[in-house]
């Protein structure tokens, strides 16, 4: 609730507490690092994290939260490493893909973002849900980015029944139809 309320102080004051008595919490340490990112303390949030890969190193969203950290410190490759760990415990990981597409994004690998998209799509098991919506829209973005009209086509003709409000949107505003 602190948080949804902007109230990060009281929010951090709550977790660290949580943590004074249970340890081992992994939600409150990734809660209390995306605390420290809106601070601004990314070193504080990096050791929260790192430390809740030491309790359990199958985890995904640490790998995540730490690979946006590395994002905003410029350190890519970092990121894309523990992005990559990720896409290998589970590689159906939606967050993971999408936030690996965005550093591409950035070092302009638009045939990476192409290829290692429709692969994700094709890999066995892969079934389009409302939960895979991050990753179709930061494609879209991509594909606005680098002028991949047909690709972004390709995705909307595939997923169009099941696209979220935001997706059918954001493709209409940039691509037409």
């Amino acid at each position: 609730i602190y948080q949804r309320q902007g109230k990060l102080t009281e929010a951090e004051a709550v977790l660290v507490e949580l943590l004074d008595l249970e340890k081992n919490d992994l939600q409150a340490r990734t809660e209390l690092a995306r605390i420290y990112q809106r601070q601004g303390k990314l070193k504080e949030a990096e050791e929260r994290l790192l430390e809740s890969l030491e309790i359990d190193d199958k985890q995904l969203h640490p790998r995540t939260e730490l690979a946006k950290i590395y994002q905003r410190q410029g350190k890519l490759e970092e990121a894309e490493a523990r992005l990559d760990e990720s896409l290998a415990i589970n590689p159906l990981d939606d967050y993971a893909l999408a936030e690996l597409l965005a550093i591409w994004e950035r070092q302009g690998e638009k045939e990476k973002i192409v290829d290692r998209f429709f692969q994700f799509t094709s890999q066995p098991g892969f079934q389009f849900s409302r939960y895979f919506q991050a990753s179709v829209f930061r494609f879209f973005r991509c594909c606005d980015h680098f002028s991949l009209r047909d690709d972004a086509k390709t995705v909307f003709d595939r997923f169009q029944a099941e696209l979220d409000e935001q997706n059918m949107k954001y493709y209409r505003q940039h691509f037409g139809k």
